[in-house]
């Protein structure tokens, strides 16, 4: 997926010096044709009734409930569907690298869910969780979970995303297991998951730089974006900017950019917007 960070500064030379780069670690997160579920772990696949559907936009859910949906972005998503009761699983297995300074997990889903009970959601029996396993399959951390009281439909498309920077420092050089699990024992459960990203820098093994603007350290690791580093962005908004007031807001949107692409966390945006702010540029 190219980035939409092109479109600031397309022709951008990068800066000298070193630069941390950024890896996304899931494969086919996009489930795009003729991927399909490639690298990906489905139990059950579309099959008896149950499982997990791929979505082009014209796939009818098995209960009559709710109707067609859009991929949630390119030209499928994945979908869970079961006229029964049961659990359905999607993982991928992922090696965590050393010297792990940033690693930020997001993605885009849409939830449908129907509970005949007449509540919404309940753990273990009408749920959807994004967990992190270790090799022995237990729960390292639970990423995402809804909770009785949350909406039982959420069209979106919802950007979700968790900065597991400490989990994986913790398990550098093995393998985790990234799982969307979803149970529907109370009813139905269409949950469309899209553009699985885990970016994660590491230090290279020669310490790369954090992001600077006008002598303030963000303490956000200066990444390479679509060959172009982060550092160069900030720097283009203080080239193009006619007063502070511009390069204060051409910051946020680079940042807000940032964010909404799972490369950097909420926290690490208002680091960079607290220097810009503070800064006498341009």
């Amino acid at each position: 997926m190219k980035s939409t960070l092109a479109c600031i500064a397309a022709s951008a030379a990068i800066l000298g010096g070193p630069a941390t780069q950024a890896e996304n670690l899931i494969l086919n997160g996009g489930f795009e044709p003729p991927a399909d579920y490639d690298n990906w772990i489905v139990d059950p696949y579309a099959a008896f009734g149950i499982g997990w559907y791929l979505n082009d936009g014209t796939y009818l859910p098995l209960s009559g409930i709710f109707g067609a949906a859009d991929p949630l972005a390119g030209a499928q998503d994945l979908m869970t569907d079961s006229l029964g009761a049961g659990t359905m699983t999607l993982g991928q297995w992922f090696e965590v690298p050393t010297g792990v300074q940033s690693a930020i997990l997001s993605w885009q889903d849409r939830i449908r869910s129907v509970n005949f009970d007449g509540g919404d959601f309940l753990p273990g029996w009408q749920e959807v969780r994004v967990v992190i396993r270790d090799l022995d399959e237990n729960e390292v951390a639970v990423v995402f979970a809804t909770d009785p009281g949350d909406g039982a439909v959420q069209p979106g498309p919802n950007l979700r995303g968790a900065d597991l920077t400490s989990v994986l420092q913790a398990y550098e050089g093995q393998a985790l297991l990234l799982s969307f699990e979803v149970q529907a024992y109370l009813g139905f459960v269409n949950f469309s998951v899209d553009d699985v990203i885990l970016a994660v820098t590491t230090d290279g093994g020669g310490g790369g730089d954090n992001i600077v603007i006008d002598g303030c350290d963000t303490g956000v690791p200066n990444l390479t974006v679509d060959g172009v580093s982060l550092q160069t962005y900030i720097d283009d908004c203080a080239a193009a900017a006619k007063n502070h007031g511009q390069f204060v807001k051409c910051v946020a949107q680079v940042t807000n950019l940032l964010v909404k692409e799972g490369l950097i966390t909420g926290e690490q945006k208002g680091a960079i917007q607290s220097c810009a702010g503070q800064s006498d540029l341009p």
